[in-house]
């Protein structure tokens, strides 16, 4: 297991100190202000870039990435897709019309009839 993490920092001070680290970092789209760092916690560098997102109250994103044997020895397992894109249609009172038989409350017995997306998704590389 390794948790990973996806540090948005202001470029301003802290590209100098992620440099001299050996540490490689991209730019933010067409945004040169902030650069992006991915790092996992068994680097040696990680204290020092933790150090950094504590002090410039940076954007960190943080998974647990589980290697292949770790997740066929385990009972359960979890999947989630890693992109969302769009939004159920319509956009009030979706969820009446997507499922039937559930609690309203605490929403036990939910059975799925449809959904409804404004257009096909753009899947591309960003499934699960």
């Amino acid at each position: 297991m390794e948790i990973h993490h996806h540090v948005a920092l202001s470029k301003q001070g802290v590209e100098k100190v992620i440099k001299n680290l050996g540490l490689k970092y991209k730019y933010l789209s067409n945004d040169i202000t902030v650069i992006i760092v991915d790092i996992n916690e068994s680097d040696k560098h990680w204290h020092l870039v933790n150090d950094l997102i504590h002090e410039e109250q940076a954007v960190n994103l943080v998974e647990t990435i589980f290697n292949r044997s770790e997740i066929l020895n385990e009972p359960w397992i979890r999947l989630r897709q890693r992109f969302r894109q769009g939004f159920p249609q319509p956009e009030t009172g979706w969820d009446e019309i997507t499922y039937k038989n559930y609690c309203p409350k605490c929403g036990a017995g939910y059975s799925q009839l449809l959904l409804s997306l404004l257009k096909n998704p753009e899947w591309v590389k960003r499934t699960f």
